[in-house]
């Protein structure tokens, strides 16, 4: 499992008949960088001001200190950029494409799941598709879910710019390239090499850090969380 505050990459598809596209995949335009730095930066601003929205910290406030609790998840999320800038510059575009037009990415076929309101939204939960080391991940209460949750919702309310109408829905989880209907190359050799040397530079051990998250949670009030193992 990947923590939610790295610069993870979902891999988002529309079905095109294809009779080269083997059964079970969909060819999908490949992510321009150019948008997706664009989106990232607008969803970053965004979120920002939604941490303080009340109808999201009181969500937290039922499990402990909303502040400190968001203060943990902020440690998180600030170690992610650190790590993702650090294999940016190791091998520039990872998972995007530079070019005005790129190609279409093969990709498996992700379902989609309907909602009440009769929008289509895609899922994947194949981590092969996803770009990012590995993070600890905190089974707490499902007050933390529902917060990220809010803040995704809250985040979306206004469409972003650069996405086209037909592909709005504040419902979606909050990724550009899911957003944008593109995808995100996996990754390959040299990225996973990159991740791997980001590591040791910033001395990432996947047990210490979840230890540390763990018991940063605790001491905000989320007595329920046993940091021991």
């Amino acid at each position: 499992m990947k923590f939610s505050g790295f610069c993870i990459c979902f891999l988002i598809g529309i079905t095109l008949l294809n009779a080269e596209i083997p059964a079970g995949y969909t060819s999908v335009k490949q992510c321009r960088c150019s948008d997706i730095d664009v989106c990232s930066e607008e969803l970053q601003q965004r979120t920002l001001k939604c941490k303080k929205e009340v109808q999201c910290t009181n969500i937290l406030s039922r499990i402990g200190k909303a502040d400190k609790i968001v203060a943990c998840l902020d440690k998180e999320t600030d170690f992610a950029m650190k790590m993702d800038a650090c294999v940016k510059n190791k091998i520039g575009a990872l998972g995007c494409s530079n070019e005005e037009n790129p190609k279409n990415l093969t990709i498996p076929l992700i379902p989609v799941m309907p909602h009440n309101d009769d929008s289509g939204i895609d899922l994947s939960n194949d981590d092969s598709f996803v770009a990012a080391p590995a993070v600890p991940q905190i089974q707490g209460p499902p007050e933390l879910g529902q917060y990220i949750m809010c803040l995704e919702e809250c985040s979306m309310v206004k469409p972003l710019n650069i996405i086209s109408k037909s592909h709005r829905s504040k419902r979606s989880p909050v990724s550009c390239a899911f957003l944008m209907k593109c995808a995100l190359a996996p990754p390959d050799e040299k990225a996973n090499a990159a991740f791997k040397e980001c590591e040791k530079e910033y001395n990432f051990n996947e047990k210490n850090r979840a230890k540390e998250s763990c018991e940063c949670l605790k001491n905000a009030g989320i007595t329920s969380l046993s940091c021991d193992n």
